[in-house]
């Protein structure tokens, strides 16, 4: 008879000790992100599959204990492990800003994905109903991926960007505008005049191009020679390939600096062959850096507002789709770095 894989062919495959990965596979919090992408991608490797008999038991027999003990909200996010959501810069501290601010207030917090070999909407819905998990953080969902669709009035629901989720939600969101401007108005007050601003293709939708209208109204405040079209990066663009096209953009145009959403674009910058001298500012710093000039956008505050959000509605029972959907922004802070230096 074939060999069915184990959960101890997992842990040996991992390295790990077969309670741990019991844990990574239920995303339980106290497993560090390393370890849990260790463990999936071993699953992966290995062929395991949970069985289906004992998983619903288990879930069965934690719907009961959640029911009589403490009540749980979830973050949601169509990009696994796997395809690199624990890689994004900022998805650490909104997490642990959400996380901290769910346990003071009494909740248990757990992220799930809607990915290929993770949940899609059916089965989350029905995970979501065994786990009893009423309250729902939309997480930063992407177009061109997995698509969520439940029946919203059993639900409250808070989102962070995806602003071409529909139906609308309450939203929290970094102030990507501000952010814009703010960095706008600094680089210009260091002595740079032919600001540019470079984001990705898709982050026109999922901001409601927040970013480029805060760049509109900044162009408006110098003269015309020096309003310059941004740039937009192909989606799921390389390393070099971007570094390529911002510097051949930066050439075309004459831009003396770039603000981007991308703490790398010095770097590309760099490795694209731009003229010397040209600055640069990232938009989401996650925390002051010397060697990187820009806005720090307060992300474990964004965070600890989508839970409170979130919290607010579950108390006051508000499920479903608003009539009137809020928006709360977080404004960050600039910070000065060696990426654009005083040119005066």
């Amino acid at each position: 008879m074939k060999h069915l894989p184990t959960i101890k062919d997992v842990a040996s495959a991992a390295g790990v000790h077969f309670t741990t990965v019991s844990m990574a596979l239920r995303y339980d919090p106290r497993i560090r992100a390393e370890t849990r992408n260790r463990v999936l991608a071993a699953a992966l490797r290995t062929g395991y599959q949970r069985n289906p008999v004992s998983g619903a038991l288990s879930m069965r027999r934690q719907s009961v204990v959640a029911a009589k003990s403490t009540p749980r909200i979830a973050f949601v996010s169509n990009r696994s492990p796997e395809n690199g959501f624990y890689r994004r810069d900022y998805i650490g501290n909104l997490l642990r800003g959400a996380r901290d601010k769910a346990q003071a207030l009494g909740y248990e917090f757990e992220v799930i994905f809607v990915d290929d070999g993770h949940h899609d909407s059916q089965s989350l819905y029905r995970y979501l109903k065994e786990q009893a998990i009423s309250g729902l953080i939309i997480g930063a969902f992407e177009p061109d991926r997995s698509e969520l669709s439940l029946p919203w009035d059993e639900f409250c629901v808070v989102q962070i960007d995806s602003r071409h989720h529909r139906p609308s939600f309450t939203f929290v969101s970094h102030d990507q505008m501000h952010a814009v401007r703010l960095a706008f108005a600094n680089l210009r007050r260091l002595g740079y005049r032919r600001v540019g601003l470079a984001v990705g293709a898709h982050d026109p939708i999922v901001t409601a191009n927040l970013p480029g209208c805060g760049y509109l109204l900044e162009l408006f405040s110098v003269r015309p020679a020096d309003r310059l079209e941004p740039l937009l990066f192909p989606p799921n663009v390389g390393m070099k390939a971007a570094a390529r096209i911002v510097a051949e953009w930066v050439r075309e145009v004459g831009a003396d600096a770039v603000i981007c959403n991308w703490m790398m674009i010095g770097r590309l910058l760099r490795l694209g062959g731009a003229p010397r001298g040209v600055g640069s500012a990232c938009m989401c710093l996650q925390r002051p850096a010397p060697q990187i000039a820009g806005v720090v956008s307060n992300t474990d505050l964004v965070g600890s507002q989508l839970t409170s959000r979130l919290a607010a509605l579950l108390q006051s029972e508000s499920y479903g789709v608003p009539a009137t959907p809020t928006s709360t922004y977080v404004e960050g802070f600039w910070h000065d770095g060696t990426s654009a230096p005083d040119r005066n």
